[in-house]
């Protein structure tokens, strides 16, 4: 028996290999952390194993080593590494997602929009873009043109006063001209609602133009170069944004030199315009 254990173990020894020299090394050191009193057999104890077994003995000595390593590293793990990883754990936490509101709270409103008063509120002040072209109404030839803006100041609520800058071409039978109007008008919102209005407006202006208006004809002697401008009219304004009105409207507007000079021919016209209305 003993001779056929040696034999046996004379033929394994001579067929070293690559798993064998590892199971061996394995269950070494597994022996002297689990039997040292066994440690010096256990060459003998991998020597009586036969080689298909080889492989499930070297995936045991590899494992169980790992495990106890694994539990020797968890064991050892001091309180400051512990602290650290919590930290680490912080640091880099998913940031909290902010609160939603709750169902019954009021929108909140921006700042520069309280800060608009109401359309046609009393002491409020817009600004305004204008344009418009006018019809002499006895001679349909005799045209002008105009492009302007100005300002709006609520004297009272819905009653405002109208300070017009524009700049003319007029277009008549004689020589054309160009030139400058100022207008002082009052305009009163006789009906107020929140998003329109129908207002009514009248007053009067300076204009300067370049060549006389109206120029002269075979029935009429020319106007002059610095006349009056009486106006009234009527027209509606509408909320296009927050803050944004559309202004459209229709005036007979009249020049002539108010008999400043020997001769004072007249020239009516129907005058159509739309604007846009700011605050300011």
């Amino acid at each position: 028996m003993t001779q056929m254990r040696q034999c046996a173990m004379g033929s394994f020894a001579r067929r070293p290999g690559i798993v064998e020299a590892r199971c061996r090394a394995s269950t070494q050191r597994l022996a002297r952390q689990l039997w040292p009193a066994q440690a010096a057999h256990a060459d003998q104890l991998l020597m009586c194993l036969s080689l298909r077994w080889s492989v499930l003995v070297a995936r045991t000595c590899l494992v169980v080593p790992a495990v106890l390593a694994a539990r020797h590293c968890v064991a050892e793990t001091t309180p400051a590494a512990m602290s650290t990883l919590t930290g680490l754990e912080l640091k880099y936490a998913p940031l909290a997602v902010p609160a939603a509101p709750s169902a019954g709270a009021p929108p909140s409103v921006s700042a520069a929009s309280e800060s608009v008063p109401p359309f046609g509120e009393k002491g409020s002040w817009r600004w305004n873009l204008m344009e418009g072209f006018a019809t002499d109404v006895a001679d349909h030839q005799n045209r002008f043109g105009l492009l302007g803006g100005g300002f709006s100041y609520f004297m009272i609520d819905d009653l405002s006063l109208e300070l017009e800058f524009s700049a003319l071409y007029v277009h008549q039978e004689g020589p054309s001209a160009v030139g400058a109007n100022f207008n002082l008008l009052a305009r009163w919102h006789v009906v107020a609602k929140e998003q329109w209005s129908l207002y009514v407006e009248g007053g009067a202006g300076l204009l300067g133009t370049t060549e006389r208006v109206p120029a002269a004809t075979p029935d009429s002697a020319a106007g002059g170069r610095f006349s009056f401008t009486p106006q009234l009219g009527l027209g509606v304004s509408y909320q296009i944004t927050l803050n944004t009105r559309l202004l459209v409207g229709a005036r007979l507007h009249h020049i002539s030199n108010a008999r400043t000079r020997a001769d004072n021919p007249p020239r009516n016209s129907l005058l159509l315009y739309a604007g846009l209305s700011f605050p300011f």
